[in-house]
């Protein structure tokens, strides 16, 4: 998603795929309700969605499945059954899906 203020905001401006009253336009709920509708896509050319979903997965898998980052949060977790289970859970899911169990952009 093209953030205000980033290159990718400005690139999205030139190509014509987001107005530069976006900003505007979020603020008054003109992209309708709920994630997918929160704010405009930008997928640049010569990338098709599916490819630009697949390339952030995998950014996923290999930032999140470090062993450095997995032991990280298990310290975090031997406090809390709970977010313990909520870890395995997400882990499960970038390893089969790529992304969060709580992903909704799939």
């Amino acid at each position: 998603m093209p953030m205000p203020g980033s290159p990718l905001f400005e690139d999205a401006i030139k190509a014509g795929v987001i107005e530069k009253d976006v900003i505007d336009k979020y603020i008054r709920g003109e992209y309708g309700e709920g994630y997918k509708g929160a704010w405009p896509y930008y997928i640049p050319k010569g990338i098709t969605y599916e490819e630009l979903i697949e390339a952030r997965n995998e950014t996923y898998r290999k930032f999140y499945l470090r062993p450095t980052c997995i032991f990280r949060r298990l310290k975090k977790d031997i406090t809390s059954f709970t977010r313990l289970k909520a870890d395995v859970r997400h882990g499960f899911s970038l390893i089969l899906k790529g992304s969060s169990a709580d992903d909704t952009t799939r």
